[in-house]
């Protein structure tokens, strides 16, 4: 494995010994680029799927300078159909719709190889001017009901930057293994 990055998301470095290598791995939505070209440097197949062309193309056009590649895929969010099983899914942050997210969530879970891992962050309903943001409580009965072990599901204030002003956020982190 390569040395760990510095901007590589801190659930990846914590939970990368739990990610089966000879697995499909795929990132759901935005906040992927950097994540995704380090795990394909690192000999894992990544998929990325994203509703946004112009973010899959700066992706596919990073990947050939890091002298990887990556698997694209460029669709909604809700009318993703896994095409196989998967070692590892990450999301961070990903906006997904609330009257999807029960059917989706589903999807992901049964999408993942047995011990297959969940590694997400996504916005708390705490913050003011996230209104799709989640309960925890909201996310752990979602979960609870589905085949999985939950690992980590916690929520933590994090600051973030934004237009160079920085601020606090509240964030639900969530880490869980398909049984």
């Amino acid at each position: 494995m390569q040395k760990l990055e510095n901007n590589i998301n801190f659930l990846i470095k914590e939970n990368y010994d739990n990610i089966d290598k000879s697995s499909k791995i795929l990132f759901l939505g935005s906040k992927y680029q950097q994540n995704a070209i380090f795990l394909s440097k690192n000999g894992l197949h990544v998929e990325v799927l994203d509703s946004k062309d112009t973010s899959l193309m700066r992706l596919q056009k990073e990947a050939q300078k890091e002298d990887t590649a990556i698997t694209i895929r460029h669709t909604l969010l809700e009318h993703w159909e896994p095409a196989h099983e998967y070692g590892a899914i990450i999301s961070f942050f990903t906006d997904i719709p609330k009257i999807f997210c029960k059917d989706i969530f589903k999807k992901i879970v049964f999408s993942l190889k047995d011990d297959g891992v969940f590694i997400a962050e996504f916005f708390s309903k705490k913050n003011q001017e996230d209104t799709n943001g989640y309960e925890i409580d909201e996310l752990y009965k979602i979960f609870k009901q589905l085949p999985c072990k939950i690992y980590k599901l916690s929520l933590e204030i994090t600051t973030t930057k934004k237009e160079k002003k920085e601020f606090e956020v509240s964030v639900i982190r969530l880490v869980l293994k398909k049984v």
